[in-house]
């Protein structure tokens, strides 16, 4: 779940109207912008499904659609519960993408690796 097509999605889906009273008022700025889009309901999250395929101890890999830009946004479980933060999509790899499991994103989590 996330943004990843960030604000110019989001605008192309206002229509004429709302985009006309934004360039009326010279005075907004990305800020003013998104909270303009958020008070009229335009800022949705892209939300797709999947399978976690694997899980190890540093990486969840699942296939749900993900797009670039979506580093960073939750992977939840059926519950809603977040499971891991997604950082990278291979589409060459059977369209696979892979997330750092959500404990390393804890307060209070330390990994020790030994490297001797």
């Amino acid at each position: 779940m996330g943004y990843p097509t960030g604000m110019i999605s989001m605008l192309a889906q206002t229509g004429d109207d709302f985009i006309a009273e934004l360039q009326a008022d010279e005075s907004l700025e990305f800020w003013g912008i998104a909270r303009r889009l958020s008070e009229a309901k335009f800022i949705r999250p892209l939300a797709s499904r999947g399978i976690v395929g694997q899980r190890s101890e540093s990486a969840v890999v699942y296939d749900a659609d993900t797009t670039h830009g979506g580093s960073g946004g939750p992977v939840l479980d059926i519950d809603g519960n977040v499971i891991a933060i997604n950082t990278a999509i291979i589409p060459e790899y059977g369209g696979s993408n892979f997330g750092i499991p959500v404990e390393y994103a804890l307060p209070g989590y330390i990994v020790f690796r030994d490297i001797s």
